[in-house]
């Protein structure tokens, strides 16, 4: 079943959504190309290179995945691929427009995969980009922890056991 997030909606991407997911790629990879010195036609030939390599990469890796769009109302912001399906809930990738961030749907869909999580007793695990510092931010405070540095990413994870069980001390420490 697809997660239910309050304020948004999600949805399966279709073949119609390619353009989108495409743009929104692109738009997750401004920051490293405008210092790239490329032209305008490289930075647009490698982006779609890159995305369609990462989605052939996620549809083999991840066949029982969902591919989600979020939207607001019939808008696309983002978009939400995770695989719910085994001992291990993976969150293989997240996105959103730059100007739908800092808003707390992020954080909103991290609490509904935690439910998740909670419910099923899975660890949660994604990877982190290492020099995604406000990803990586709202991860840790959200109770993720680093388990494997890589050169380019960091893999982490959530634990619903060692979550409730840190709640629950912190509660018997600050009755209410």
């Amino acid at each position: 079943m697809i997660p239910v997030i309050p304020g948004v909606f999600l949805r399966p991407a279709k073949t119609s959504d390619l353009a989108f997911l495409q743009r929104l790629y692109r738009r997750t990879r401004e920051r490293e190309l405008a210092g790239s010195g490329w032209s305008e036609d490289d930075k647009r030939a490698f982006c779609r290179a890159q995305f369609t390599a990462q989605h052939l990469d996620y549809t083999r890796r991840y066949p029982l995945a969902w591919f989600l769009i979020v939207a607001e109302g019939r808008e696309p912001i983002g978009r939400l691929y995770v695989d719910l399906s085994g001992a291990t809930l993976d969150l293989i990738d997240i996105a959103l427009l730059p100007q739908r961030q800092g808003q707390g749907i992020g954080n909103r869909i991290l609490a509904a995969l935690e439910q998740r999580s909670r419910e099923t007793g899975a660890t949660l695990a994604l990877s982190v980009v290492r020099d995604n510092r406000r990803a990586r931010a709202l991860y840790l405070r959200r109770g993720f922890e680093i388990v494997e540095h890589g050169a380019t990413h960091d893999a982490m994870q959530w634990h619903p056991t060692a979550t409730a069980a840190a709640e629950i001390i912190e509660q018997a420490g600050n009755p209410r």
